[in-house]
């Protein structure tokens, strides 16, 4: 037969180990799940960012806000020797920047090429 003494020794006992073991936290697999998702999201956006801006294909978006207004902003227009200022770069003609090579500067405008492409493009 067990004394009180005993039996009480046993609870006190018991409620030792029983607040001494940390407990888990109920939602522990959700954090994972979600920290999980908020890593492949990530991976995901920093790989399309490296491949739109590193990319030696380009991206059409780019192509579409380097051809657009704003990229020929000025032409010092000299028969023997015309320049131009192209995204904020004083350009002459045979010179390359960005990627396009300058083929003919003119009074109002200036030729391009890139990739086989020719653009004019106006002052703006």
């Amino acid at each position: 037969m067990v004394s009180a003494a005993e039996l009480a020794d046993d609870e006190v006992t018991r409620r030792k180990i029983e607040v001494s073991i940390p407990k888990k936290p109920k939602n522990r697999a959700k954090i994972a799940a979600q920290f999980f998702v908020l890593l492949v999201a990530n991976i995901i956006v920093l790989t399309l960012a490296y491949n739109i801006w590193a990319s030696e294909k380009g991206c059409p978006l780019l192509e579409h806000l380097m051809s657009n207004k704003g990229m020929v902003t000025g032409i010092i227009y000299n028969a023997e020797n015309p320049s131009a200022i192209i995204c904020g770069e004083v350009v002459r003609e045979g010179d390359v920047v960005h990627g396009y090579k300058v083929l003919k500067i003119h009074r109002e405008k200036v030729e391009l090429k890139k990739k086989g492409k020719v653009v004019v493009k106006d002052v703006h």
